[in-house]
């Protein structure tokens, strides 16, 4: 490179003179590409970091490097300046610089011109390209660009926000309460579109909600700075062109500017109309309840089990026979009131609770006047979010009368039944007799007459068989005489007695657990057994199939009867194993039955420590399961 100074083009005073100019300048040869540093300020070298070094005679991008777009801007302007000769200017370009003590580049934006020195002919002798430094100017205005962006962002969020929140939002502004803001919620709250409230004062548009008291409301607010609550408020709101009463709860708050001024109404509401109108119907509904409760004299109480604590209407706590007030009372002082062989089943009962959803019980309390009356308890536990929070809620009623009369009923079937069995036991045998008569002699159709009145006896007698066990099983005296029996054996005795008695129903066994010996009365268990396979042959068509099988799980034995008949409604299946039930509907009207033997069948085998169920459906059949613990 050959030797540059600025003797060749400034004499030495001048030049320094030149290089303590307070602007960014640096004088160049016009020998492109090189361009060739004959001098710069001081100001130049301490806005470029070569303060230090000797920048005469050096070329320029050499000095200066950076990317190729921003080298190839300054050498475009200088080049222009060449050609045109006049100044060329740059508006803006970033030109970064390396900085000696990081030795790393920094951003750097600049504005520059270029100005051509004509020598005497007209041509170029030097260029002196004068930078300015914008950088912090750039910062400035890029933070502000920024800033605004990021306002128009947070605005536009916060509207977004205000849209799409569940609630009701709406901002009036000025003293005419002008709806700047209304979301959907607000619009279906108030009845109206966006269109018709946006822009207009709300009152304005809102004319039936007038005189109602809002507008003094948001006046007050705006006036004050102090915010409205309002719960279950009552407004009248035209809905659909109808005018309806709608209760919202709602937040009226003071809208203000940067400086603290209060601009507006910011209005926050729910609509909360069908909670209200459910809570009064509740409400009546619960008056109407207590209303029937307490004229029918039934007693009401309530326990929390987690915290111990009993509460009892007056008619409860008179019914355990005490006469005075209510906060005197607890669990132990009623207790002593029940009569003491069943205070034991109270207390077991009661202990229960805490494994079952529901109590149910009876038991004898001592009146007010001395003598034990029967009461029926009956409680539920009511649903709690927290499992370990139980409350348990029921009725009390007396239940007296009633029992009297179920003991007088039982006595007079208990009678009747007895009075019965030994005439119909003599009958049964006079006909027996006279059929075999009849046979001997050959008179086979009169034979055939007194055939069919023996069967007919047989069902009068299981009648009377069955109104006699549920004397027992009420009064706690049905026998169970257990010993071991043979599977095979019973269920064999069990389908020939039913079998012989249908010839138009085939039963089909499948005992693959002929073998096993149960714990249980034979007797009881047969009578089940012929109770079970007689209802599937009454409530099946003629020529069917009933099949009887027989499982185990290994710790117990599962029987199952099922047929191809009728089958039970669904809305009829709650109740089919109470006693005296029948299921009534056009397939089973006909059929005769007092509605014991499913009822007799269920507690035989309960008292078995077995269980009773059955699958049904109507039109398709019905199969009947009952399980008996393995030996």
């Amino acid at each position: 490179m050959p030797a540059n100074t600025d003797d060749l083009f400034f004499p030495v005073d001048a030049g320094k003179l030149l290089r303590e100019l307070p602007g960014r300048y640096i004088f160049l040869k016009p020998d492109a590409p090189y361009f060739t540093i004959l001098m710069a300020t001081r100001a130049y070298m301490e806005a470029t970091f070569t303060a230090h070094k000797k920048v005469s005679g050096e070329h320029l991008f050499e000095l200066f490097p950076a990317t190729p777009e921003n080298q190839e801007v300054v050498k475009n302007s200088l080049l222009n300046a060449i050609e045109i000769k006049k100044p060329s200017h740059i508006e803006q370009m970033r030109y970064d610089i390396l900085n000696p003590v990081t030795n790393e580049f920094e951003s750097h934006y600049w504005t520059a011109i270029t100005t051509p020195v004509l020598d005497e002919s007209g041509e170029v002798k030097m260029l002196i390209h004068a930078v300015e430094n914008i950088t912090e100017k750039i910062k400035l205005e890029t933070a502000e660009r920024e800033a605004r962006q990021a306002l128009i962002f947070q605005k536009k969020r916060l509207y977004d926000t205000f849209m799409q929140a569940p609630v009701a939002i709406g901002i009036f502004s000025g003293k005419d309460f002008v709806v700047e803001l209304a979301n959907p919620f607000l619009c279906e709250l108030y009845g109206r579109t966006e269109e018709q409230l946006l822009n207009k004062p709300i009152f304005g548009v809102l004319i039936e909600a007038r005189g109602q008291g809002f507008e003094e409301l948001v006046e007050s607010v705006a006036a004050t700075g102090k915010p409205y609550v309002g719960i279950e408020a009552p407004v009248n709101l035209k809905r659909n062109g109808v005018v309806q009463t709608v209760y919202a709860n709602f937040v009226y708050e003071p809208w203000k500017d940067d400086d603290g001024n209060i601009i507006g109404i910011i209005a926050i509401a729910v609509d909360v109309t069908e909670q209200v109108k459910t809570r009064k119907r509740i409400e009546e509904s619960e008056g109407r309840l207590h209303l029937a409760i307490e004229s029918s004299n039934i007693g009401t109480w309530q326990w929390d089990l987690t915290k111990e604590i009993f509460s009892f209407s007056l008619r409860h706590v008179q019914i355990f026979g005490f006469d005075g007030k209510l906060d005197h009372f607890n669990f132990e002082r009623l207790l002593k009131r029940v009569y003491p062989e069943d205070q034991p089943l109270v207390r077991k009962a009661l202990e229960e609770v805490f494994h079952k959803p529901s109590l149910r019980m009876q038991c004898r309390v001592q009146s007010l006047f001395g003598e034990y009356r029967w009461i029926q308890i009956m409680g539920k536990l009511q649903p709690s979010e927290n499992a370990d929070d139980k409350k348990l809620v029921g009725t009390i009623i007396d239940i007296t009368d009633q029992k009297l009369l179920e003991k007088q009923r039982e006595d007079f079937v208990s009678v009747v039944s007895h009075e019965l069995k030994t005439p119909i036991t003599s009958l049964k045998i006079y006909c027996q007799l006279l059929e075999r008569q009849l046979v001997e002699n050959g008179d086979e159709e009169s034979a055939s007459l007194f055939s069919k009145m023996n069967r007919q006896i047989i069902k009068l007698t299981s009648l009377i068989e069955d109104l006699l066990d549920v004397t027992k099983l009420e009064n706690g005296k049905l026998p169970i005489r257990k010993s071991e029996v043979k599977i095979s054996e019973l269920i064999n005795e069990a389908v020939e007695e039913v079998q012989r008695t249908s010839a138009d129903h085939k039963i089909i066994t499948d005992v693959a657990v002929a073998d096993i010996i149960i714990n249980a009365d034979k007797e009881r268990i047969a009578q089940v057994f012929i109770n079970l396979l007689s209802n599937a042959i009454k409530y099946s068509p003629p020529q069917t199939s009933i099949f009887l099988k027989v499982k185990t799980t290994g710790k117990e034995i599962i029987f199952s009867v099922k047929d191809e008949g009728v089958g039970i409604p669904t809305d009829k299946q709650k109740n089919i194993f109470q006693r005296f039930y029948r299921v009534s509907s056009e397939h089973t009207k006909t059929y005769p039955g007092l509605g014991l033997g499913l009822y007799i069948s269920s507690e035989i085998i309960t008292r078995h420590n077995g269980k009773m169920w059955f699958e049904s459906e109507e039109g398709k059949g019905s199969i009947f399961y009952f399980s008996l613990p393995m030996v």
